[in-house]
């Protein structure tokens, strides 16, 4: 038979290898995850093994069916069985396989239901890195979907509380009060049912905490307890609702155990340790308050009881938590190949993104080029366009400037000739008036007066015909030029000469080489300037 002093050494080893375990788990929280009705493809079932088997069933049936839809909703609602049922390894499977399926059939409500329900596992083993992403994963998810039943709002708010529990756990004070606020909020705009301010008012527990305000936390966890108990006489608490008496009762316990009101405080341990925990929400829980009696008892030195407590506590850290285990490391195994599982599919996702910017990075630099082609050859075909129209219109600048040169000497040819024969009337005319002066004469010498046209009239209109602007392009080179200064412009662009420029004026030979000069100055022409090759350049 052992003896006390025996009980007490082991107590003291237990004591200490179970408290360097859950060192970190000072701060216990109010949980309230879905439960494996929350999809509504079961009713509640006392024994969750029923729960398992029933649900296994509509699995197989989806998929048969092929129902995606389905087959998430059932592995999700399988995982939160295998929790009920403590098959903590079933769940990580479950809950794993239906956040890849989720995953790959994009529909962000059943995402964020798989993160949700992961988050929860790595929530129950402490794991609050790996909970908090999830979490915050499935909280993008739910803001997503529009929220237009109630259903959506229950989920809104759910998803909210999650994030109160993560950052309640994680000691954020900051934003755990912003949850909480927002949680009060929601529920009071879409009228959840009234027990949510009971499990917001442990969240203020911690806060109150936190800030180290112990009184004013006992205080408020001993009217939270009365509530409860209010509640259930009624018969108002939901089956699920009953496990939240055990924290409230530890709680308390602990609490009283700071103000050194031992029996309080072990009469709290003894009643948290009687709640049933239906859903398997707890289980690490009750180690956790099967530790902090044996703690108390220990203090009141009853060391028998105080052993007894760690032993119970030792025997749920040994089956969930000792990666020796066999069971636990097969869990613990799955849960991390399914880790590098996502881990994979990231990177095969990273690297087929890196081969679809490879190849859009090829087909830019072909499109590129391509285009590029197109481009130069357009840009070629405009100027090679351009030049052959540039050659065109000099071929047809040199046919046009032919033809006047062609014509312009038909002008003056013609020119030519009637300078003659006006010579030849203008004789006939001088000797006729010197020889009689008959009637006949007379009228000879009337008649040739009246068909005699002025010469440089017949000219100049035949000539501005053919060079048109020729005057205006003169006078914007030389505006001071005069009406008589431009006639001799013309006269010399046709190279007639002096003695033909001045029978056509009508003035002396003399009189052109004085206009001529006239020009010269009036153009600003050096003396090595031709004025003839001048005037025919423009």
């Amino acid at each position: 038979m052992k003896t006390l002093s025996s009980i007490k050494n082991q107590y003291i080893y237990l004591y200490i290898t179970l408290l360097t375990i859950f060192n970190n788990l000072t701060w216990v929280n109010a949980q309230q995850f879905k439960s494996y009705t929350a999809e509504g493809l079961i009713s509640y079932q006392s024994n969750p093994k029923n729960a398992i088997d029933l649900l296994k069933k509509k699995h197989k049936e989806a998929l048969i069916k092929k129902d995606t839809s389905l087959i998430i909703k059932t592995l999700i609602s399988l995982s939160a069985a295998d929790r009920a049922g403590l098959a903590y390894r079933d769940s990580f499977v479950n809950s794993g396989e239906a956040l890849f399926i989720a995953q790959e059939f994009k529909n962000p409500l059943l995402i964020a239901k798989a993160h949700e329900e992961f988050g929860t596992l790595h929530f129950l083993f402490k794991q609050d890195e790996e909970a908090g992403e999830h979490f915050k994963k499935a909280h993008d998810y739910y803001s997503k979907v529009n929220v237009k039943d109630s259903a959506s709002h229950v989920q809104l708010y759910r998803s909210h509380y999650n994030l109160a529990m993560y950052y309640q756990r994680i000691k954020n004070v900051s934003e755990l009060k912003k949850q909480i606020a927002i949680c009060e909020s929601l529920a009071k705009k879409f009228k959840i049912d009234p027990i949510y301010k009971l499990y917001l008012d442990e969240k203020v527990v911690s806060e109150l905490e936190f800030n180290s305000q112990f009184k004013e936390a006992l205080d408020l966890l001993v009217n939270l307890c009365n509530r409860m108990d209010a509640l259930k006489a009624n018969g108002q608490l939901g089956v699920t609702d009953n496990s939240f008496f055990m924290i409230l009762y530890c709680r308390t316990a602990i609490n009283y155990e700071r103000q050194n009101n031992h029996s309080a405080a072990k009469n709290y341990f003894e009643k948290a340790l009687q709640i049933k925990d239906s859903n398997g929400e707890n289980t690490f829980y009750r180690s956790f308050i099967f530790l902090r009696y044996a703690d108390l008892l220990s203090k009141m030195n009853d060391y028998k009881n105080a052993y007894l407590n760690l032993q119970e506590s030792k025997l749920i850290n040994d089956t969930y938590l000792n990666p020796r285990n066999e069971d636990t490391q097969g869990f613990l195994t799955i849960k991390n190949r399914y880790k590098d599982q996502l881990q994979n599919k990231n990177n095969q996702l990273r690297d087929q993104n890196l081969k679809i910017e490879k190849q859009n990075q090829a087909l830019f630099r072909f499109r590129f080029f391509f285009f590029g082609i197109i481009l130069v050859a357009i840009i070629l075909g405009l100027i090679f366009r351009s030049k052959l129209r540039t050659i065109k219109h000099q071929k047809e600048e040199q046919i046009t400037k032919k033809q006047i040169e062609l014509k312009n000497k038909e002008l003056t040819a013609n020119m030519l000739q009637l300078i003659e024969k006006e010579e030849i009337i203008q004789t006939l005319k001088s000797h006729l008036e010197n020889a009689t002066t008959d009637n006949n004469t007379k009228k000879v010498i009337q008649q040739l007066e009246k068909n005699s046209v002025s010469l440089w009239d017949s000219f100049n209109n035949q000539f501005m015909e053919l060079n048109e602007h020729f005057y205006d392009r003169l006078q914007e080179q030389s505006p001071d030029l005069s009406a008589a200064d431009l006639k001799v412009c013309a006269l010399i662009k046709l190279n007639f000469s002096g003695k033909e420029m001045a029978h056509l004026l009508g003035i002396s030979l003399g009189s052109v080489h004085v206009a001529r000069h006239r020009l010269r100055k009036k153009m600003n022409l050096e003396r090595d300037i031709n004025l003839t090759n001048f005037i025919n350049s423009i």
